[in-house]
């Protein structure tokens, strides 16, 4: 199966800053000025492209570039949109047949168990409008 890793700059969005809140590094979004929409459901979606490379992949291995997904008239007006990150074509079975044969994998390393890093999610969702007591951007001492 021929799948997409993709890597992108957060910072690239536009509206969106890196702070830091009790020592941890926070991205915050503001949704007026980003392409971010909050959805009825209460997430927010942001829509990305992956584009191919006209040139095949570049000397890192990345095939594609993202940006994000653009409107109709963007792409009637030929917009370029900030770029956000690369993405590299990753063949996993490939991957699997080469290890099983005792290489070391024709394109990545094996993929390693993922670390929590985030605290973990909350037991219930509050409401649209109810504070979330635990969120740090929820106290009134952030200056932004």
């Amino acid at each position: 199966m021929r799948k997409l890793e993709i890597s992108i700059d957060l910072t690239a969005i536009k509206g969106a800053q890196l702070l830091q809140e009790e020592g941890r590094d926070v991205i915050v979004i503001y949704l007026d000025e980003s392409r971010a929409k909050p959805h009825q459901n209460g997430k927010v979606y942001f829509n990305l492209e992956a584009v191919e490379n006209k040139d095949g992949e570049d000397k890192y291995g990345n095939s594609h570039f993202v940006v994000e997904k653009a409107t109709r008239e963007e792409r009637e007006e030929r917009v370029k949109l900030p770029f956000l990150g690369n993405a590299k074509t990753f063949d996993s079975e490939q991957f699997y047949r080469d290890k099983a044969k005792g290489g070391g994998g024709s394109q990545r390393r094996e993929p390693q168990e993922r670390r929590q890093t985030t605290r973990p999610a909350p037991s219930r969702t509050p409401a649209r409008n109810e504070p979330d007591a635990s969120a740090p951007w929820e106290k009134d001492d952030i200056d932004f």
